[in-house]
């Protein structure tokens, strides 16, 4: 994965937990759908076209949004991210079980061809047993998110959605 990819996908969550904390609900609540556009963007640009995981966030992420100024409250928008990682670990495991295709795999193939060139059946079947870890992982994590959205402080919720997930992640693709 390049940089340019880690960061694409870390700048809208880091932006929208800063926003969030220094800005208004309202200001967070437009930055969220900018953020979504902006992945939306990126998929068509970077693949020519979109996948459900990119259009599920961006549903998702206005439907969070709708339910937060019609409820008026914002606990739906604090515990959006919580969800939203729970159902990408639901389409991981569902996928990685039921459907027998690693999501890792499909991602790296649609996003990344560059990483499989040449890549023998031993790298594949590791990226195969991630995609099962990653995904449990990522429904206990998604736990812990909407929780600190939640209960915690913003710079908690930044902490635990930012730096801890990404080590989490990469916690998870290592473990043998």
């Amino acid at each position: 994965m390049d940089s340019l990819s880690i960061l694409t996908a870390l700048i809208p969550l880091a932006a929208l937990t800063i926003i969030d904390f220094y800005k208004s609900k309202k200001a967070a609540i437009i930055s969220a759908v900018g953020m979504a556009v902006y992945e939306l963007i990126y998929s068509i640009v970077k693949t020519g076209g979109v996948d459900i995981l990119t259009i599920s966030t961006l549903v998702l992420s206005i439907l969070f949004i709708v339910i937060t100024i019609k409820m008026k409250s914002d606990l739906y928008f604090k515990i959006q991210q919580g969800i939203l990682i729970l159902l990408v670990s639901v389409l991981i495991l569902f996928f990685s079980v039921v459907v027998d295709k690693s999501v890792l795999l499909y991602t790296m193939e649609k996003y990344y061809p560059q990483m499989l060139f040449g890549a023998n059946d031993l790298f594949k079947n590791y990226v195969e047993s991630v995609s099962i870890r990653l995904g449990i992982g990522l429904m206990l994590y998604s736990l812990l998110s909407a929780y600190a959205g939640f209960k915690w402080s913003k710079w908690i919720k930044f902490a635990v959605n930012v730096p801890l997930l990404i080590i989490f992640m990469l916690a998870l693709m290592v473990m043998g």
